[in-house]
């Protein structure tokens, strides 16, 4: 399989990783109901059940693929505004560091959403740079005007 014909060392490293994404869908498989469950068992019990997949030729490699690229590159986005934001409004960066500081213990799952100033940072910063590619849109509720635009009621 050549995913970029021009560069071997590209086309190896994505072998290389599809190899551990096969391994890791074997291993998981063989252990089936002697662990806990995570992710990546869901999404092959679900696979592995819908014969929709097989009809239409779904490859759950690729499928996970396109999860982690997804994942990473929304996320990447999401931090490095959080931080320019940040870096631009000390003020806000104390404000966080000390409800991080505060919370006594590592952040995890369980207790993130103990953190609301760490939940409003992350919204307003999905809200001002979207990781999606137009963002989220708003309807007007009223008539309004900001500086020379105005928006009607009902309007995007």
């Amino acid at each position: 399989m050549v995913f970029f014909a021009k560069d071997q060392h590209i086309n190896q490293g994505c072998l290389n990783f599809r190899k551990i994404i096969e391994e890791s869908i074997e291993k998981s498989r063989q252990e089936k109901g002697n662990k806990e469950k995570k992710l990546l068992d869901h999404f092959i019990e679900n696979f592995d059940k819908n014969d929709e997949t097989k009809k239409f030729g779904v490859n759950l490699i690729d499928e996970i693929l396109i999860l982690l690229a997804g994942g990473t590159e929304t996320t990447s986005h999401l931090v490095l505004h959080i931080l320019i934001f940040l870096a631009k409004h000390p003020e806000k960066k104390e404000r966080l560091v000390k409800e991080i500081q505060m919370s006594n213990s590592d952040i995890t799952f369980e207790n993130i959403n103990q953190l609301q100033y760490l939940s409003a940072v992350i919204q307003e910063t999905l809200r001002l740079k979207s990781p999606g590619p137009l963002g989220t849109m708003k309807i007007a509720s009223k008539d309004c005007k900001i500086g020379n635009f105005v928006f009607k009621k009902n309007t995007f």
